[in-house]
Parts: structure tokens; sequence; C-alpha cells
């Protein structure tokens, strides 16, 4: 899910998984203010959960790489754009993860089906 210019995925983090939070609760949980959660939200980072306008909710999913991202950009003395790049990666690390289990998993069962 890269929002980065030049990455072959240009979406921004709409997770849906979890439970809604609003703005003000995932910038509490994330240690940021809310004029960088306004930030991060110009640059596209984060998406609305579809079906919640008013006020706009976010999936608690997102938490944890946001929180991760936004540690290291306190330990690093980062600036904020840097918190969107390391999500970006971070997405992109659990997505390969995932389809390397799925395969994983996939030629587990096609190695016990076929004959030795």
């Amino acid at each position: 899910m890269s929002i980065l210019k030049g990455s072959p995925l240009q979406q921004s983090v709409t997770l849906t998984g979890a439970r809604p939070v609003s703005v003000q609760e995932l910038a509490r949980m994330c240690q940021l203010n809310l004029r960088e959660m306004r930030e991060l939200l110009d640059y596209g980072l984060l998406n609305p959960i579809p079906g919640f306008a008013d006020p706009p909710m976010f999936s608690e999913e997102i938490a944890h790489h946001l929180i991760h991202a936004n540690q290291i950009r306190m330990d690093f003395d980062l600036d904020l754009f840097t918190v969107v790049i390391i999500m970006d990666y971070q997405l992109q690390i659990d997505a390969l993860q995932s389809k390397i289990q799925l395969l994983t998993m996939a030629l587990s069962e096609r190695s016990k089906v076929l004959p030795l």
C-alpha cells in the first residue's frame, strides 16, 4: 500500500478490520497532537473508514503501525514526513509477509497431495 510517488502501489491507508476510533483518539494512542494528525491526513497517509463521514473514523488497527513509526521518528529526531515513509514500508512488509504465509501454506498443501 505504498503512497510514495514512484512506488508500485499508490494508495493511502484504510484498514477496516478493527474498532473505529476518532482522529483525537488515534492521536492520543499514537502520541501525536492534532496538528500532526492533520498533517498526516494532508499527506494522504490515512483515510477514514468508508461510511463514517461526520465525524471521520479510523481503524484502530492502523495505530500499531503509526505508534511504531512515530517512535522511530522521536528516537532519531526525524521530521513528520518520515512517519509516512516508515509506515509505507511497514505496510509493504506486512503485505509481503502475508503473501509468503499464503504461498507457504499452498505449497505445504500441494506437497501433501503429490505422490512421492
